[in-house]
């Protein structure tokens, strides 16, 4: 059992802090309009951020200067976001300010995580901001801000059943109270509070919980560095095509760096050596090789971001991957040069390199929310420019508009100054819709032409499937008519009719086969991705003369999304007839209008001998 060592003034500051905080966050769900938006979003992150500040660091030093380094802390914070707030437009009615409002907390409250551990460390020990207090600080902090939802949650779940319980005897004062907003949080941030004041009177267990977290990040840790190194060792063989056509490239790449990074600093642990020294040659080396190859990852990552970058320009998002590469790729230099000094020693020559990189992050994640620099502000300037260049295909407009924030509303209106460039760059009529557009859902910029189903034919629908008619011969017009049928139901398919960019998409599949034995050809369409990739258009060929032709919809189930080595191989069957229709052993039964339809596979095998069951296994 651990000594308490936290007198009651200490824990008053705690708990004050976590109530703090609730009323920041009670503030969010009363703004109202015709009040100072920018204003009262500043204000909820100086109460969030001084109240969090104060408990997060309550239980060291005297009072006088918690509540200082909360101030210094929180005049920061609350500075940083009225600025922001009014550079994007958080006073008006945008659509893009909840996008803006949901990156700046991101980014904020990731360097809020590193700058609160250099506060602690510093109120501890003085300048010197020794890395293993750092460290432990940091692991500290992650588990203080986890728990306390595990309990917060099972408090609020046992009060819910006292009111279900007193309720059955009309007693309704805790529904009463649930039901006051101010109330629910209030007291969350109290119980929040009230379980960082536990976890810091016990030592022991926050030292056991942040090394088992370590011990099973060392463990998941290795699946990943195994994964790296397979992926060095394949990719010459395997080639770059793949890999420069992939979507997810850039994606990829960096979060595999920000990972494994992650996990091999559980080996690096406080900087002082000891989880490394007990770690055997093998995982070292498994290791080692794998944070070596992390600078590799971040250039590929950096370059297939740049292709996705010139094919379809900047965005917010795109704008803020830029300073997470930059950090990604400045840290696994830093790792691989310490690899290269010291070879497997590394782990214990990192401490500089890891305080560097929270240096780095901080300044890039606050610096970005300053307003000439913001992610809105510099991809509304970088679409501006394209579209006044010519450089866009088909440039965004509506996103321009609705999803830059007052930045895109303010580059949007620019375009109105010179609308004779953008007749010349034949952006004239995409631009008129946005113009037109009074939200980002009932209208977009890009140039989609309706289907005009009607007037389609073969021709046009060579551009929607690739058909494998086998031996059938069927007149022209239910050939044109059975894809019309399914491109109708397939979003897929039907937005190969259209004038939508549908490029690296493929054709869909259409294969003609008899399906129900009546001499007759059923139209099966596959579409690489839908919620129902496959479906039947049958044709009714027993309507009265005279009577139009009808056709009908079935989904084929089985399967929900292809992969590339399904959809190839569906190809190549389709091309050669490697297929064969099998028709089911049981009809259906109808009974009142149900259809009952039997299984495609026994649950039960049940065995008879002399009218006795000798016999009865479920199957696997």
């Amino acid at each position: 059992m651990t000594r308490a060592y936290m007198n009651g003034e200490r824990q008053a500051i705690i708990v004050l802090g976590g109530i703090i905080s609730g009323l920041g966050l009670y503030i969010t769900t009363r703004s109202k309009t015709g009040v100072d938006l920018d204003l009262v979003f500043a204000s909820i992150i100086a109460l969030f951020y001084f109240g969090k500040t104060m408990m997060l660091t309550g239980h060291i030093g005297p009072i006088s200067k918690v509540v200082s380094v909360s101030a210094a802390i929180t005049a920061l914070f609350t500075l940083l976001a009225y600025q922001y707030a009014v550079h994007v437009g958080y006073n008006a009615e945008l659509t893009g300010r909840s996008d803006a409002i949901f990156d700046f907390i991101i980014a904020v409250h990731t360097a809020y995580f590193l700058i609160i551990a250099a506060a602690q460390t510093w109120m501890e020990e003085g300048k010197s901001l020794p890395y293993s207090r750092l460290f432990e600080n940091v692991w500290n902090n992650l588990i203080i801000s986890v728990f306390p939802f595990i309990f917060i949650g099972l408090f609020f779940g046992a009060l819910y059943l006292a009111h279900m319980l007193l309720s059955l005897v009309d007693i309704t004062f805790i529904e009463d109270l649930l039901e006051e907003a101010w109330f629910s949080f209030m007291l969350a941030g109290f119980l929040f509070g009230l379980t960082v004041i536990y976890l810091r009177d016990h030592d022991k267990f926050m030292g056991l919980s942040r090394r088992f977290v370590l011990a099973m990040a060392r463990i998941v840790g290795l699946v990943l560095c195994t994964a790296a190194i397979v992926f060095v060792l394949y990719l010459p063989i395997a080639g770059f095509d793949k890999f420069w056509a992939s979507h997810v490239a850039a994606a990829v790449m960096l979060t595999v760096v920000i990972v494994t990074g992650i996990y091999a600093n559980a080996y690096v642990a406080d900087g002082e050596g000891e989880s490394w020294r007990d770690v055997g040659d093998l995982r070292k080396w498994l290791v080692t090789a794998a944070v070596a190859a992390l600078s590799l990852f971040a250039v590929l990552g950096l370059w297939a971001f740049k292709i996705r970058i010139g094919e379809y320009g900047l965005t917010p998002d795109r704008v803020l991957a830029y300073p997470v590469f930059g950090v990604a790729l400045v840290g696994a230099l830093g790792y691989l040069a310490q690899i290269i000094r010291f070879r497997l020693g590394w782990a214990q020559h990192v401490s500089g390199v890891n305080k560097g990189i929270a240096a780095l992050i901080v300044v890039t994640a606050l610096g970005f929310q300053l307003a000439p620099f913001t992610a809105f502000n510099t991809a509304a300037k970088s679409q501006y420019n394209a579209i006044m260049a010519g450089e866009i295909k088909e440039p965004d407009f509506h996103a321009l508009k609705f999803r830059m924030a007052a930045p895109g509303r303010e580059y949007f209106g620019r375009l109105a100054e010179d609308t004779e460039t953008l007749k010349a760059h034949g952006y004239s009529q995409a631009y008129e819709r946005a113009v037109t557009a009074t939200s980002w859902w009932n209208s977009s910029s890009r140039p989609v032409t309706p289907v005009d189903w009607d007037g389609l034919t073969l021709d046009a629908m060579q551009h929607a499937y690739k058909i494998y008619a086998g031996e059938f011969e069927i007149s022209d017009e239910d050939l044109l008519n059975g894809q019309v049928a399914l491109a109708k139901n397939m979003s897929n398919c039907r937005g190969k009719l259209t004038t939508v960019d549908t490029s690296g998409q493929e054709k869909c599949l259409l294969l003609l086969t008899d399906l129900n034995g009546d001499g007759y050809p059923e139209f099966v369409g596959f579409s690489r991705r839908y919620s129902s990739p496959t479906q039947i258009a049958y044709k009714t060929v027993d309507v009265a003369e005279g009577s139009a032709a009808k056709w009908d919809i079935y989904n084929l189930s089985g399967k929900n999304y292809f992969t590339d080595d399904e959809w190839k191989a569906l190809k190549e069957a389709l091309e050669t007839g490697d297929f064969k229709v099998k028709f089911p052993m049981f009809k259906n039964i109808m009974i009142d209008g149900k259809t009952y339809v039997a299984s495609t596979k026994s649950s039960v095998s049940v065995e008879f001998k002399d009218g006795k069951i000798v016999e009865s296994d479920d199957e696997e």
